[in-house]
């Protein structure tokens, strides 16, 4: 019996690690490219790193026993993308670590913070993947990426820290969320194809106007991150946050940022601008949050109006039927009830005889 266990156990964890090593590998390779191509990874950490969100969604979605199979993807997936690059072994191997030890802080003090897997939607759980995942292991991440950067590179530490941390961030914040969220409310979505693609379609629009013609953002982007926080609840909000937080770090990194008419170098305007962003997304993903609360409410308290209504016309029915005493008596009872007070629009009584006529 207790081998015939462990077989069974090792065909399912063979099962589930195949297709979650071949998911983090082709989503965190995705946003490694996407780092080197366009989010400044040529000239040291990059700027905005979508697969730390990646990564540490998995790991929070999956048991611990499958964590060495996310961290084999993340290194096979690190390593191949540096080298193709051009990275040197060494600093390949800096980054590799630190892309593995990231993940595993913030997933840890996560599920430790919201006793198992968090659910965004509640205020409590939201703000402690904030903290965990968000701003306190990306220092880690940052401390050993950016030292490796300073080591190998000749890069000022401070500031390869600080874009590791802000990059690393942002990456957790808006490419996590959505997927965490996902799970949850992913029927949102597929309810409204439509206004999901006429949210994300806007949002592209109004980033790049906002950010080429240096319109204030909180006059173009939030109100349509609000939009989709009203009609689309948390993840829609997330799916447009990580929109923006895209089309931001591409065209900064262009010379099209927010900040480019201040007197800061072009490090100080991007941990600028992840900071804006990352502010946006959490105000429109709270807006979500307290919507979608308030009409859970609302759903509640009329749920609860309708079941004391049925219980005080079943009392009543219960009442006037202990005093009938004919049929008439009991037909005018069920009519009162169910058509008066229980709000049906037709009601047809039959009398059932001996012979089943």
């Amino acid at each position: 019996m207790k081998r015939a266990a462990e077989i069974v156990r090792d065909r399912t964890y063979r099962s589930e690690a195949a297709p979650l090593f071949a998911a983090v590998f082709l989503a965190f390779t995705t946003g490694a490219v996407l780092s080197w191509e366009s989010f400044g990874s040529t000239i040291g950490p990059s700027f905005f790193y979508p697969s730390g969100g990646v990564t540490v969604a998995a790991m929070i979605l999956s048991r611990r026993a499958l964590w060495p199979v996310v961290v084999a993807a993340v290194v096979v997936a690190e390593l191949l993308v540096d080298t193709y690059y051009g990275n040197i072994p060494g600093l390949s191997v800096v980054f590799a670590t630190a892309n593995v030890v990231e993940p595993m802080i913030g997933a840890s003090l996560v599920l430790a913070w919201c006793g198992g897997r968090p659910d965004l939607r509640r205020r409590r759980d939201f703000f402690a993947f904030i903290a965990g995942a968000c701003l306190i292991a990306p220092i880690f991440g940052g401390l050993i990426g950016g030292t490796g950067s300073w080591f190998f590179n000749d890069l000022p530490w401070r500031s390869a820290v600080l874009t590791w941390w802000s990059g690393d961030a942002l990456g957790v914040l808006v490419m996590a969320s959505p997927i965490l969220l996902w799970t949850t409310q992913s029927y949102i979505v597929r309810r409204r194809p439509w206004e999901t693609a006429g949210v994300l379609g806007l949002t592209v629009l109004l980033t790049i106007a906002s950010f080429w013609f240096d319109a204030p953002p909180s006059m173009l982007i939030l109100p349509v991150l609000a939009w989709a926080a009203f009609r689309l609840d948390m993840l829609g909000a997330a799916m447009a946050g990580a929109v923006t937080a895209v089309l931001a770090n591409t065209m900064t990194t262009r010379g099209w940022g927010l900040f480019r008419t201040a007197h800061v170098g072009p490090g100080t305007q991007i941990i600028l601008t992840q900071a804006f962003v990352a502010v946006i997304v959490v105000v429109a993903m709270m807006i979500g949050q307290e919507a979608g609360a308030r009409l859970r409410a609302v759903q509640e308290r009329e749920a609860e109006r309708r079941e004391r209504m049925r219980l005080e016309t079943l009392s009543r029915l219960a009442h006037q039927l202990s005093g009938a005493l004919t049929p008439e008596d009991i037909g005018d009872a069920l009519e009162d009830q169910v058509l008066n007070e229980a709000g049906a629009n037709a009601l047809c009584l039959g009398l059932v005889s001996s012979d089943g006529g």
